[in-house]
């Protein structure tokens, strides 16, 4: 879309601007056309470009196929930096699938409810009698692979909550009242453990989706982040944190500085640790592979750069802070917004 302002007395165009906002909608309530577009896009990422295979990589193993150390683990989980992380990492994968089919959006699985619809054979697939969900003939993932990681053709899940797609976790609006009564981001980024965590470790001990090393090779997971990072936007929406530089929009401000030698290295264990930080750059985007202590990156990048649309920031390299403003809402820099929207509110 183009917006203009123009002087309504004179005619004059004053300014005019390009924007794009894709909406993300509750996968359980897609259309049967946006739904089998989905997966078309999903496809061809998977089985026509190869794509799909290093995001596997990326959240769990090297491109040798062994899997990585824990300094890969924690650029984007059990610390500040898991929300934007993986608000990078799933946008990635959405422009990807736009390459394939401009149309499409990632849907989010809403798991504090039922969703029956996605969790059947012409969607995400249903429980079998094994490991390995049912998919019908005709849907495009049917023959979802993952090329050197060994497993069979399919996608391994058995979930105890049948095929109501509702793991029984922490709701939605108990997570939106966490980092009360400041609502403070340090608060609330509680959610990866008391949200997050339980939609992964309740849906089933032989599910992939389980465990971290595993859990992306069931395209379920995009899905369930999309879910997360629509949570954390409405959170955001509702107290009206999109101030990059304050730290209730986001408590570690700054860069991460390196110890001095003989110096005791940063809290690693909290993981204040580069890639932490505001206006760190984010692995693996940032091309940035080795070190020591904590100041560590894992030893591949192999989702570089990262993807450009309309209304982001071109150098590739995205901050964590460039993930916080996603609608460009109140800073023109480093982002004028990432592209993307929910259905179920409106904040542009």
């Amino acid at each position: 879309a183009v917006m203009e302002i123009i002087d309504s007395d004179m005619g004059f165009l004053l300014s005019r601007e390009g924007v794009m906002v894709r909406i993300r909608k509750n996968a359980n309530t897609l259309t049967i056309t946006e739904r089998n577009r989905f997966l078309e896009a999903l496809k061809r990422l998977d089985l026509t470009y190869n794509d799909y295979i290093d995001f596997v990589k990326t959240h769990s193993r090297d491109n040798t196929g062994v899997r990585l150390s824990k300094i890969a683990s924690r650029q984007g989980h059990a610390g500040s930096a898991f929300l934007p992380w993986h608000r990078a990492y799933v946008l990635h994968l959405e422009r990807l699938l736009q390459a394939a089919d401009p149309a499409v959006a990632l849907p989010y699985w809403k798991f504090d409810q039922n969703a029956p619809n996605v969790f059947n054979p012409d969607f995400m697939g249903s429980n079998g009698s094994g490991n390995m969900v049912i998919l019908s003939a005709t849907n495009p993932i049917v023959s979802w692979t993952l090329p050197g990681e060994g497993v069979p053709i399919g996608i391994q899940r058995k979930t105890p909550y049948g095929d109501n797609g509702h793991p029984k976790v922490a709701n939605e609006i108990a997570t939106l009242g966490l980092g009360s009564p400041s609502f403070s981001f340090s608060g609330f980024k509680r959610m990866e453990i008391s949200f997050h965590n339980r939609a992964h470790t309740k849906s089933g001990k032989t599910s992939w989706l389980s465990p971290q090393n595993t859990s992306n090779r069931d395209p379920l997971f995009f899905l369930l982040h999309s879910n997360v990072d629509r949570v954390w936007a409405k959170w955001q929406w509702m107290h009206s944190r999109y101030d990059i530089d304050d730290t209730l929009s986001y408590d570690l401000q700054g860069s991460f500085v390196a110890p001095a030698p003989g110096v005791l290295p940063p809290d690693v264990s909290a993981n204040r640790t580069l890639g932490q930080y505001a206006d760190d750059t984010m692995w693996p985007w940032d091309n940035l592979t080795g070190g020591t202590n904590a100041a560590a990156r894992p030893s591949i990048a192999i989702l570089t750069p990262f993807p450009v649309t309309l209304n982001s920031t071109g150098n590739g390299k995205p901050t964590v802070k460039s993930m916080i403003d996603y609608l460009g809402i109140t800073n023109s820099t480093p982002c004028d917004g990432l592209g993307y929207g929910y259905d179920d509110f409106f904040p542009y």
